[in-house]
């Protein structure tokens, strides 16, 4: 009887866990041999600031590691600002495993914004790129 009352209450719980829905802006998890986990947001800091965080964990130590590109676009799909590794030296590091970093765009006050970034990671053996969307965020 204890037994029986054990395995229900067991399945009971893995179905509750498992109904659980997930969260709609989530880390990828384990996207590739390169990159284990990414995930970008846009953080609004008032008259028309916007902070584009973004945070990458490779799978190992890379020679290479971040963003390639971030660009921004308001609501409409419009591209209002392009930031390229390049000439952004906070957009990718050199021999480590993880990664966080933030650029600002400077928008107006009251318009919808979203980012879609470009993150990169690479090693002796190979690279891979991965491409995140945030959410739509009032700036």
């Amino acid at each position: 009887m204890k037994k029986t009352m054990r395995v229900i209450a067991v399945v009971l719980v893995l179905i509750s866990v498992l109904s659980i829905p997930a969260h709609a802006e989530t880390i990828e998890p384990r996207a590739s041999d390169y990159i284990f986990s990414y995930f970008a947001q846009i953080l609004p800091q008032g008259d028309g600031e916007i902070k584009i965080d973004f945070t990458i964990t490779a799978t190992g130590e890379m020679s290479q590691l971040g963003a390639t590109l971030i660009e921004v676009y308001d609501a409409n799909g419009g591209c209002v600002k392009t930031f390229r590794r390049i000439n952004y030296s906070n957009m990718i590091e050199y021999n480590t495993f993880y990664m966080r970093s933030n650029l600002t765009y400077y928008g107006t006050a009251g318009t919808q914004y979203y980012a879609k970034i470009t993150f990169y990671a690479k090693n002796s053996n190979g690279y891979d790129s991965k491409t995140y969307y945030t959410q739509t965020k009032t700036a």
